[in-house]
């Protein structure tokens, strides 16, 4: 059965509502067997007009036909196998067309087959256990049918959940014996690859009543793999395994509250604990915002994510709101992100000097005057297009003319600066004060920046005024007002918070150092609230020094590192305070932090992946990939490892690039494992490889991507922004956005 809504199936008759079911089934295999590749590419294109109901105004938009009449059939899987047939054509086709140097034209078939199944995948994202388990008690759905939509999700944590979620659902139909068995399969592999360790043992104590005993080794070995002590022993406790004698003995030394947590719940208790953390706030958010849609004012909530569970959940009280539901969970992860894409690429081309084709982008996607003027305005800033104040004053939305104020205001005249910084203070006065006086700081000249410290000091938030005196302070170094050191000690006063004192210092230091004030900036330095951090603003201050006094204050700053309490510290200052030396200091404090946090105890995590992701970066920033990726084997935890794996290949040559991208694939987390993947591509990009390599990791990257939802596919697809580039030249990243804007269109 189809997921759309009544309100949402075809309003006109569908192109292919004469296709019998073994030609929607066959069809596009045939084409592609007998080499009939653009009838391929066109039969997946095709659109139906569509009637939607958009909560409360009724529309028409075009819907892509072949994904209308496959779900009319309620076959998901054969459309999704349609479009990996088509997207594998398209790769054929690039593929040949790079040996023959020929046009790459079918790279914008590639991306749009990926942005599809991103589409797809959005849909069954969005459309959240509590709405699918709505429509199957109401009919409109099958069990069978939901169980399609829940293996598309891509978040192996809210896939995990649903796949329980159905399996309990196929329990209660009693549907055929081997099926709960696959699908409790497939739901303890989606636990094993959830990166977080507490969500991972709070799905696996959702899904251990239901687990059939073959299951049960399986489940065992991923609670063993659980690092945290504590997280480790619960979750034995829900799989009712006995706790060995040396596990149980290592939460001894826990704090209190965890050893608690970890010995004393029982199996139910536990799962309840863990369900209750899981979904505390967004049952508080959602009891929010519900009277606002029963009350028929939905458009006041301005997430679509939040306007979708709200709906999802009238939908489990009352029929009336099902359609309703459906239509908004189709929403989510829209146009916004989709926008952002446009800014991307319309910025990455004029960087690039095409300017004229970030302009011909820009009027293909019909925006409106004033999101075209705050993209000129962005432009303007990358090179090449003239914006005057005048034009940007004329946009009727006061947010719109804020952006584009911000983005020109480096770009202008003295003259036009003056004019500027009274536009943007007149468009913050009664809303954002301290908005305004953040962003027209560093153009104020005396006067105004006395008038400018007058008003910091009555702003009424305590945050918003130390923010706002910090660039002021920053400012003042810059007019050089008056006793230099007597202005910054009078505005650092006023800032009575550690965090925000440190934020400011911080800033100040290389400011005061570029503006040869070296020994203030070491005064100042020496008053940072964080050890580590201060022992590395005091040895960057000691290049600016001469004599004793560089000495002086570089052999402060190498003790203060060396007497911090902890290991974590004690890298990580030495990894700041390396940058400050020359080359063979340098190098010595670097292998000392490394030799330093592989001394971490293992299993003490995340502390000893963060700091030995920070010195990998640190070796691979120097050129020594062979160096980061040794202290890389010993990271466990995977964000670490995929963080410290992208800085390897940002810097990395040929050969370690091959070794990131073998790490990379090993990854459990979708996202992390595209972050590393795209990573590598990039700098095959840069290094200038060959075609077809870069094809190659261009395919991995954009499956990589189309694996998440749509807003994260249309987000990290921008990374690969300089891959598509060199294979298919400046007009490629255009492409990207027009099939963005097509996809757009067929599952808004």
């Amino acid at each position: 059965m189809s997921l759309m809504s009544d309100a949402q199936q075809p309003a006109q008759p569908s192109l292919l509502a004469a296709i019998t079911p073994y030609e929607l089934s066959h069809i596009p295999a045939h084409l592609a067997k007998a080499g009939l590749y653009d009838d391929l590419h066109r039969l997946l294109s095709l659109e139906n007009g569509a009637s939607i109901d958009t909560t409360l105004r009724p529309a028409v938009r075009s819907m892509n036909a072949w994904y209308v009449a496959a779900m009319a059939g309620g076959d998901l899987q054969m459309y999704l196998e349609h479009l990996n047939v088509a997207a594998s054509v398209a790769r054929d086709q690039t593929r040949q067309a790079l040996k023959g140097g020929q046009a790459r034209t079918a790279l914008r078939h590639e991306a749009r087959y990926a942005l599809s199944l991103a589409a797809v995948r959005n849909v069954a994202t969005n459309m959240s256990v509590r709405l699918l388990t709505t429509m199957v008690r109401q009919g409109a759905l099958t069990v069978e049918d939901a169980l399609a939509y829940v293996r598309q999700i891509p978040d192996a944590r809210d896939r995990a959940e649903g796949l329980t979620t159905v399996l309990e659902m196929l329990s209660k139909a009693g549907s055929d014996a081997d099926t709960p068995s696959d699908v409790a399969t497939e739901a303890l592999a989606a636990v094993s690859a959830i990166a977080d360790e507490f969500w991972r043992v709070g799905e696996l104590g959702r899904l251990a009543p239901h687990l059939p005993a073959h299951l049960g080794t399986q489940a065992s070995s991923i609670a063993g793999t659980i690092a945290d002590v504590s997280l480790r022993v619960m979750a034995f406790s829900m799989l009712g395994e006995p706790i060995e004698p040396a596990l149980a003995k290592s939460v001894e030394g826990l704090p209190y509250y965890r050893r608690i947590a970890a010995t004393e719940f029982e199996l139910t208790d536990g799962a309840q604990s863990f369900r209750a953390e899981f979904t505390q706030r967004r049952a508080h958010a959602i009891a929010n915002l519900i009277p606002f849609v029963r009350e028929g004012a939905g458009r006041r909530i301005t997430s679509a994510h939040w306007l979708a569970e709200s709906y999802a959940a009238l939908a489990s009280e009352s029929e009336q709101f099902l359609d309703a539901a459906i239509s908004a969970a189709g929403r989510v992860g829209g146009w916004a992100a989709h926008k952002a894409l446009l800014r991307s690429v319309a910025v990455w081309l004029t960087r690039s000097g095409k300017v004229n084709t970030a302009l011909e982008l820009l009027t293909a996607e019909a925006q409106d005057r004033s999101e075209r003027l705050v993209l000129e305005c962005e432009m303007a800033v990358a090179g090449g297009l003239p914006v005057t104040v005048a034009e940007v004053e004329a946009i009727p939305d006061p947010d719109a003319q804020l952006a584009a104020l911000r983005s020109l205001l480096p770009l202008l005249s003295e003259s036009e600066q003056h004019l500027a910084v009274a536009a943007v203070l007149r468009l913050t006065a009664d809303r954002f004060p301290a908005d305004g006086l953040t962003i027209v700081a560093p153009y104020l000249g005396d006067e105004g920046w006395r008038t400018a410290v007058g008003a910091a000091r009555v702003l009424e938030d305590p945050e918003q005024r130390m923010r706002v005196i910090g660039v002021l302070a920053e400012r003042a170094i810059a007019l050089n007002q008056g006793d230099l050191p007597s202005v910054l000690s009078s505005l650092l006063s006023w800032i009575e918070d550690r965090f925000w004192y440190g934020q400011v210092v911080e800033r100040l230091v290389p400011t005061l150092l570029e503006a040869a004030y070296p020994t203030e900036a070491l005064r100042l330095a020496k008053t940072l609230p964080y050890p580590h951090r201060r022992a590395a603003l005091i040895a960057r201050c000691a290049n600016g020094l001469t004599g004793t006094a560089r000495e002086a204050a570089a052999t402060s700053a190498r003790k203060l590192a060396e007497e911090l309490g902890t290991p974590g510290g004690r890298v990580r200052a030495k990894l700041l305070v390396a940058a400050a030396y020359p080359h063979e200091a340098e190098w010595e404090l670097l292998d000392q932090a490394a030799d330093l946090a592989l001394g971490i105890e293992k299993g003490v995590e995340p502390l000893r992946s963060s700091t030995l992701a920070s010195a990998s970066l640190a070796f691979a920033s120097h050129s020594q990939p062979t160096r980061a990726l040794a202290i890389i084997d010993e990271i466990v935890d995977e964000f670490w490892r995929a963080e410290a794996l992208t800085s390897v290949a940002e810097h990395g040559d040929v050969d370690s690039l091959e070794v990131v991208l073998e790490s990379g694939r090993s990854l459990r987390s979708r996202s992390d494992r595209s972050r590393v993947i795209t990573a590598v591509a990039r700098r095959h990009a840069v290094l200038g490889s060959d075609a077809l390599m870069l094809h190659k990791l261009w395919d991995e990257g954009l499956a990589a991507v189309a694996l998440g939802s749509r807003e994260e596919c249309l987000h990290e697809i921008v990374t690969l922004l300089p891959v598509v580039a060199a294979l298919g030249g400046f007009e490629a990243p255009a492409w990207i956005v027009a099939e963005s804007s097509t996809t757009m269109r067929w599952w808004e």
